[in-house]
């Protein structure tokens, strides 16, 4: 059954490639349709100065992809389509919900808090703090209710203040219609390669206006399941890395009067994954220690994550301007076992007196967050000609972040004995018990203004002022604090700290479609405890801080049919927020402190173009040069990250770029075809900076992605592909720390071919 299933997907394989192969030349060869039919690029709409602007006009480099576009290759993570943003990378930690996301090279690690915002609408997603690790943990959503989404380079702390130095990714999700009721249905099944099981999902939406032109109800929900591929010859298991996507979404939209308008919406997300992606490699060559797509394991990996997001939105047009209240509420429990088995061998090693058995290390961790966020603002009417913003923001968090070490023996899992047992009174499991309580509250205020001086030119600045405090409460215990004579028991630790930020942009319209811009903003990530163990390292690290100089170039041209996007940048970040991770006979903890300046420079470019024969063509490219400006500080304990002044900073490439083309003719007076393809080129990464003895160089490989579908009307059904000629691209160092061990890379989920049909009522 497999091979014939493996047959079948080859084959499937090579009429995407040949579709793909063929879409240039068919769609070249195509005639436009008699009378004036030229397709032209359509206008986006944009919120990103939370105000409905065009893209075009807005002084920044924003990026949007729309839900459509996204759908047609049914990406599961950011990693699937971030390709195709400029300037963007996306680090895979092993499963949905497990991604870094970097911008312009702004990145060193895992375990701080976020660079880059997340808002969904209106609403802030995640924690503003270090203390769940929010830079490890961004937000994946599935597209299928998602409207587009607004990719934001440079910092944006004016108007989204803590955590948005490096960006903002931002969901913007289907409002229900107030005037048409529909129903969509959908379903896909889908063959990756290597893997024993077919992968399948199933979503709905529904839209019911209740009262004609006064009240809708827009309700949706998805399921997917995506089989493993990874064999892990540790545990003797086939496959073992599977996740299951599943949630919903239910909104309610009420236009009480002419003025004003409420929207109440609660989303619901769930991820189930078992095991990672990982594949064992060599660390000299990069090659498979154990064969392709081939893991191997102590302990079962598990990541449960569950994320839920009420919100409550008010608009209320007073004439002068508009009065917008957003409220919102949002939890999230995130579960994970992880193996320190062999990286960890080391450090007992080094605490022991004699020698220890073979044994395992589970590593389980939970990490929980309550959240409550309230924003208020009064914006002018958008067109006059000074357009002003105020506003007041205010969050209190509540964060738990528990963390356990333990050891077995490997035969039969009992309780290591010998030599943790030769001190009297001494436990020997856990090894390292640990909770950290953090309570975060932050309050600010901002204003924004744009001065029009005439049609040619305008001027936008804008101001924000933050305080936050930080509560946190860290306990912890165990036998290797014992054994190290760290002090254990409940350690309390106070923060506050107040930080402005500030825009300014003129703008110049060279003509109604082109226009050049300047803009210099300022960020910043909150500082905070830094889960410091031993005596050279402060207990909290202070805010660090980015300041972007940027020139870009926006413009729409050939009659409404080519867009180009370009702008070069000058980041500058100071004070960096780093982790240190200490080696034997240290707690084996990481701790986080500020480690000196890096600088950020380079350019981004988008251009799409659509002919006069239904294609569309869209290609971009960016070079990213990230750099130390300062030398990573010994902070001793023999914990360095390593780095001097001029080494690159990791997790992004130097160049990347992509080329998609989509193409649509009608065949008949009811069936379209549409025909797709994308490329995605990626420069080498490495996966700390040069100085760091953990250091992995890694070859990107270059995915392409195609679809082949017919609309008939009511039914669209799609043939498509991911990573279609099977790229085996790795994107990072995960596991094993330890430089004499094999190293842990992810890989990229080898080809998959789906078949996907979506019906509306």
């Amino acid at each position: 059954m497999l091979k014939h299933a493996s047959i079948a997907a080859d084959f499937v394989c090579t009429c995407l490639a040949t579709g793909a192969g063929l879409l240039i030349a068919n769609a070249a060869s195509a005639q436009a349709p008699s009378g004036d039919q030229t397709v032209r690029l359509s206008e986006i709409v944009v919120t990103a100065n939370k105000r409905e602007q065009s893209i075009q006009d807005v002084p920044a480099s924003i990026t949007v992809l729309s839900g459509e576009q996204i759908e047609k290759t049914l990406p599961l993570s950011l990693v699937d389509w971030s390709g195709f943003v400029p300037g963007m990378s996306v680090t895979d930690n092993g499963s949905p919900g497990r991604t870094q996301v970097t911008f312009r090279g702004l990145t060193v690690d895992a375990i701080t808090g976020a660079l880059i915002g997340t808002y969904v609408d209106e609403s802030p997603a995640g924690s503003s703090s270090a203390s769940i690790r929010g830079n490890l943990y961004a937000l994946d959503l599935l597209p299928y209710d998602v409207e587009r989404l607004e990719v934001l380079r440079g910092p944006q702390g004016t108007l989204y203040g803590a955590g948005a130095m490096g960006g903002l990714l931002k969901y913007v999700l289907r409002d229900p219609n107030l005037e048409e009721f529909e129903t969509r249905v959908g379903a896909n099944v889908s063959a990756v390669s290597g893997a024993s099981d077919l992968g399948w999902g199933a979503r709905a939406s529904l839209n019911a206006p209740l009262v004609q032109g006064k009240l809708g109800l827009r309700v949706s929900g998805f399921h997917q399941d995506t089989p493993g591929y990874i064999d892990d010859i540790g545990l003797g298991e086939e496959d073992y890395n599977s996740v299951t996507q599943e949630g919903g979404r239910l909104s309610l939209l009420w236009d009480a009067t002419d003025t004003i308008s409420i929207e109440a919406s609660a989303m619901l997300q769930q991820i189930d994954a078992e095991g990672t992606s990982t594949e064992l490699i060599d660390r000299a060559t990069l090659r498979p220690a154990f064969g392709s797509h081939t893991d191997q394991s102590f302990v079962a990996q598990t990541f449960d994550q569950d994320a839920e997001l009420l919100s409550l939105v008010l608009d209320w047009d007073l004439g002068f301007a508009t009065l917008t209240s957003a409220s919102s509420w949002q939890s999230v429990d995130t579960e994970e076992l992880a193996d320190l088995t062999v990286g960890f061998r080391p450090t007992i090693d080094a605490l022991m007196l004699g020698t220890v058995p073979e044994n395992i290390s589970p590593f389980p961790s939970l990490r929980t967050l309550d959240k409550f966020s309230q924003e208020l603002r009064l914006s002018s009417p958008t067109g006059g000609q000074f357009e002003w913003m105020l506003g007041a923001f205010y969050t209190d968090e509540d964060t738990d972040n528990v963390q356990d070490i333990f050891t077995f023996d490997m035969p039969g899992g009992t309780l290591i004995a010998g030599d943790f047992l030769a001190i009297p009174g001494l436990p020997v499991n856990p090894l390292l018990d640990s909770l950290v309580a953090w309570k975060y509250e932050e309050i600010a205020v901002f204003a924004n203004a744009t001065v029009n001086f005439n049609e040619k030119f305008s001027l936008t600045g804008g101001v924000r002022y933050a305080e936050n405090e930080q509560d946190i409460v860290s306990n912890v215990a165990g036998s290797f604090i014992i054994l190290t004579g760290t002090p254990s028991g409940a350690l309390p630790v106070q923060f506050d700290e107040s930080v402005t930020t500030w825009m300014l942009s003129p703008q110049w319209n060279i003509t109604p479609d082109a226009m050049v811009y300047l803009r210099a903003a300022t960020g910043y990530r909150p500082g905070g405890y830094s889960y410091s163990l031993t005596p050279t390292v402060p207990l909290t690290s202070e805010s660090d801080e980015v300041t972007s100089y940027e020139l870009g170039f926006k413009g729409t041209m050939v009659d409404g049919r080519l867009s180009v996007d370009a702008a070069v940048f000058s980041v500058d970040w100071e004070n960096m927020q780093l982790e240190y991770i200490f080696p034997p006979p240290n707690p084996p903890f990481v701790s986080i402190a500020n480690s000196g300046d890096s600088r950020s420079q380079g350019f981004e470019l988008g251009i799409a173009y659509a002919t006069t024969g239904g294609l569309r063509l869209r290609g971009t490219v960016a070079y990213v040069n990230a750099e130390l400006t300062d030398p990573i500080p010994d902070v001793g304990a023999g914990a360095t990250e390593g780095g001097e002044s001029g080494d690159r900073l990791p997790l992004s490439p130097e160049w990347s770029g992509s080329i998609a083309a989509d193409y649509q003719t009608a065949l008949t007076n009811a069936v379209t075809l549409n025909v797709g393809a994308g490329y995605r080129y990626s420069g080498k990464i490495q996966s700390a900076v040069d100085g760091n003895p953990n250091l992995t160089i890694r070859e990107t490989g270059n995915p392409v992605d195609a679809y082949v579908g017919l609309d008939f009307g009511r039914v669209t059904a799609r043939l498509y592909a991911r990573n279609l000629f099977d790229e085996e691209a790795k994107y990072i160092f995960i596991r094993n720390q330890a430089v004499a061990t094999p190293a842990g890379l992810i890989t990229v989920q080898p080809r998959t071919i789906g078949l996907s049909v979506d019906v509306t009522f």
